[in-house]
């Protein structure tokens, strides 16, 4: 049995942390048998000392920038067609009506592509799990109307 298969074998295995002494379960995928914390911890610590470019991600700018990207590889829409949508619906969603502190979820018809409207995250993730499919949420509607 090689190296990388006893390490699977013993991934999340309660075992002794070689840094603090605690009974938890390991990180053994990087060969280090440290808990989550410590392994966490000394990714900090290495983060700070060597200015690693992932904090950059954080800026204001640079959510603007990942953002500009998404809309425009996932919907084919720029951040301005967003805004007016966003406008046109008052900053609600097009489904409950609601208005939400984060930025509304783009749904769209996963076989077109096209853009329907602009969703609360609930909304949103509700019609996934449908599967946009009409006859399942006709069919949950009418088991609640019954259940009442």
């Amino acid at each position: 049995m090689n190296r990388e298969e006893i390490i699977k074998m013993e991934a999340g295995k309660e075992m002794v942390c070689k840094k603090c002494g605690s009974m938890r379960r390991m990180m053994l995928k990087t060969g280090y048998t440290q808990c989550l914390d410590c392994h966490n911890e000394r990714n900090c610590i290495w983060n700070r000392e060597n200015n690693n470019p992932r904090k950059w991600n954080k800026t204001p700018t640079a959510k603007v920038y990942r953002r500009k990207w998404q809309l425009n590889n996932r919907y084919g829409m720029t951040l301005e067609e967003y805004e007016e949508l966003n406008n046109k619906q008052g900053g609600k969603c097009a489904i409950c009506g609601n208005m939400t502190d984060i930025d509304l979820c783009v749904d769209h018809d996963h076989k077109t592509n096209k853009v329907r409207g602009l969703l609360c995250n609930k909304c949103n993730v509700g019609l996934a799990n449908f599967r946009d499919n009409p006859e399942l949420l006709l069919a949950a509607s009418s088991y609640l109307e019954k259940c009442k």
